[in-house]
């Protein structure tokens, strides 16, 4: 579907995250789209990239009053949050860092675009929210803050009257992710030839291509468009096709054609351990469309051409 309907040239499109791997992927989209984006820094962050793409800055001073008055100036009509700080088991150090990113940030982001004026809010909430029964039930804290914004988020549609929708993501890959999660890392082994040691490799993972998220994003912004204010839904993003980390390294291993240096059970699996999806509903007229096999080809069919170049 056309995820920009109901959207114009002229609305202006705030973008939180605009340097991590789906919100980069976003960003440029909106600008080869031809929107006007701007993008929410922290002080101090790299703005090259951002400023060589033309995009306005907003700086995010760490208060509510300050955010608001760089946003007033860019008035949105739309938001897509998508800054997070991320940890699968956190230590007490980590604490402080998952609250202001994942709550206290998105607080003042929304308080700030309520005032702007903005219509359209879309978030990046976790699939770890739910449990493998569908159940509200976060694996982590990390989780836990996600959905303590999706409150903070409800609060905001509910009495301020802002349309507001929060995307579960579950694995997203693609090209250009440096993360340090499963499929680059395999990725990374399977071009050096590099031992690495996995868990056993049963649990299972809905592995969503960036280019299907970033259509997600802006069939969400255009669901928004057509809602009533006081709009607030919640919708996973997943291809709805659920592959273990065994089946994945299979797939691997018949897409490339060769061996991968792998070893299951040199890991236990991890405290919290998501072993099946949670069956999320799926944003109304969206749809994964980039295969497994298909996007797992085009990307190692690139990563071969760069190394023969080089």
């Amino acid at each position: 579907m056309e995820g920009t309907r109901g959207a114009t040239e002229e609305d202006a499109v705030l973008v939180s995250g605009a340097t991590g791997f789906v919100g980069a992927r976003l960003l440029a989209r909106l600008v080869a789209d031809g929107r006007r984006v701007a993008a929410v820094v922290r002080p101090g962050s790299d703005r090259t990239a951002l400023e060589a793409a033309g995009v306005a800055i907003v700086v995010d001073d760490g208060t509510a009053e300050g955010l608001a008055r760089a946003v007033a100036e860019i008035r949105p009509t739309t938001v897509f949050h998508l800054a997070a700080k991320f940890t699968a088991i956190h230590a007490t150090a980590d604490v402080d860092g998952l609250i202001e990113a994942n709550v206290a940030f998105g607080a003042r982001l929304a308080e700030a675009a309520s005032r702007a004026g903005t219509t359209r809010f879309v978030t990046a909430g976790t699939s770890w929210q739910v449990d493998e029964a569908g159940a509200e039930r976060a694996n982590s804290l990390y989780a836990a803050t996600k959905a303590a914004f999706e409150a903070i988020l409800g609060h905001y549609a509910a009495n301020e009257g802002m349309r507001a929708l929060s995307l579960r993501l579950y694995d997203t890959w693609g090209p250009g992710d440096t993360r340090r999660k499963l499929l680059p890392l395999l990725l990374s082994a399977r071009a050096s030839g590099a031992h690495l040691g996995l868990s056993p490799g049963d649990q299972r993972l809905d592995l969503v291509h960036v280019d299907d998220v970033v259509e997600g994003f802006l069939a969400a912004e255009a669901r928004l468009t057509a809602a009533p204010a006081g709009t607030f839904e919640r919708f996973a993003l997943r291809s709805g096709r659920a592959v273990s980390v065994k089946e994945l390294v299979a797939i691997l291993e018949q897409v490339s054609g060769r061996p991968m240096p792998v070893a299951f059970g040199e890991r236990p699996y991890r405290v919290g351990e998501v072993m099946a999806p949670s069956p999320g509903e799926i944003l109304p007229g969206w749809r994964a469309r980039i295969g497994l096999e298909e996007g797992l080809a085009a990307l190692i069919g690139g990563d071969a051409c760069s190394t023969a170049k080089r």
